[in-house]
């Protein structure tokens, strides 16, 4: 299983499920891998979120014909918005 696929299969749960509602092993389960898989090729749940965002980010604002500049301030928020979700979730 490479970093691709893992990527690739993270942003399809996050779109079926949201972002809150996807678990690493969620991911490893649907990419027929293991947990510890998914996290050796990306450091952290927040980073493989992070990162799936920014993909789905990235996908979106081609469709739409957004500039550049504004995906690059959607994505630089993207970390930030990782971080509460995992923080609203923990209370």
């Amino acid at each position: 299983m490479r970093r691709p696929e893992i990527l690739a299969t993270t942003v399809e749960l996050v779109r079926e499920h949201g972002l809150s509602n996807v678990r690493v092993i969620d991911v490893a389960g649907r990419a027929g891998t293991s947990p510890a898989s998914v996290i050796y090729h990306f450091a952290s749940k927040d980073q493989l979120f992070g990162q799936a965002v920014t993909k789905s980010l990235e996908a979106a604002a081609i469709e739409l014909g957004c500039r550049e500049s504004d995906l690059q301030e959607a994505a630089a928020r993207v970390p930030v918005a990782i971080q509460s979700s995992n923080a609203g979730g923990a209370q």
